[in-house]
């Protein structure tokens, strides 16, 4: 009964609308499927996460951070006017979810994160970001595809790579595991590559860039349900802990 009334929601969509030349509606598909997967885990996890909560918040003090697995997933109604459509992902709090965008790009959003990107994606390959994902590229030379992401563009042909900026932060981190990426401002022309585990970040208030090696799985094991921290300042520690748990934690300096 939901599955038909989610499909007539879809075809109401499409056809009680005025009818568009050569419109491309395949970004329709990938709604339904998003929208399906997030009716079934939103109706399964809702007493168990609540027994969950209890046990998770015991332990979050330890290294390492296990997470089960939910695959949350909220595609907003397309906003359009006469010149602009697009899709939003979001990943609300207390979630992670796994996407695949219609070029065969896939990868995962982080809690408290939004992906957006316009039905044209296919031709223009460009995705807007706020909070944090990682992206398994899918390679074509002749459309690369970019992450805009609080004024910074980042670019790959083909490439596995992680990037966080949420509007808390006053950094941009780029972690690359695989291949690699040109990095620049919007006014900007000139890039910056960085390669494989190269950890790029990018201070917004400074508007200055550094560049390390690091180890690209503390960065990359949130996708596992792992959180990893190893010399990490406190603040950094409570404020990934509140975006992954959804709490808010008060450090009190002991006198």
């Amino acid at each position: 009964e939901n599955l038909e009334l989610l499909m007539k929601k879809q075809w109401d969509d499409l056809f009680l609308k005025e009818e568009e030349p050569h419109k491309n509606y395949e970004h329709i598909l990938h709604r339904i499927h998003n929208q399906i997967n997030t009716y079934h885990t939103s109706h399964s996890g809702i007493i168990s996460r609540n027994i969950f909560v209890g046990w998770v918040l015991k332990i979050a003090s330890a290294l390492f951070v296990p997470l089960a697995l939910y695959f949350l997933i909220d595609i907003n109604k397309f906003s359009s006017n006469e010149n602009v459509s697009w899709v939003e992902i979001n990943a609300p709090a207390w979630s992670r979810i796994q996407f695949n965008l219609p070029d065969g790009t896939s990868g995962w959003l982080n809690s408290n994160s939004t992906l957006k990107y316009y039905t044209e994606f296919k031709s223009d390959r460009q995705v807007y970001l706020t909070g944090e994902a990682f992206f398994n590229i899918y390679g074509d030379a002749k459309r690369p595809f970019k992450v805009i992401i609080n004024g910074v563009h980042i670019t790959a042909l083909g490439t596995r790579f992680n990037v966080a900026s949420y509007p808390d932060d006053n950094d941009i981190e780029i972690v690359l595991e695989e291949g690699k990426l040109a990095i620049n401002k919007a006014e900007e022309k000139q890039s910056l590559l960085i390669n494989p585990n190269d950890l790029l970040i990018y201070n917004k208030i400074s508007q200055s860039y550094s560049v390390k090696k690091v180890n690209p799985q503390k960065y990359l094991s949130w996708t596992k349900g792992i959180l990893i921290f190893r010399n990490d300042p406190l603040d950094v520690i409570a404020r990934k802990l509140e975006r992954w748990y959804n709490v808010d934690i008060d450090i009190v300096a002991d006198n």
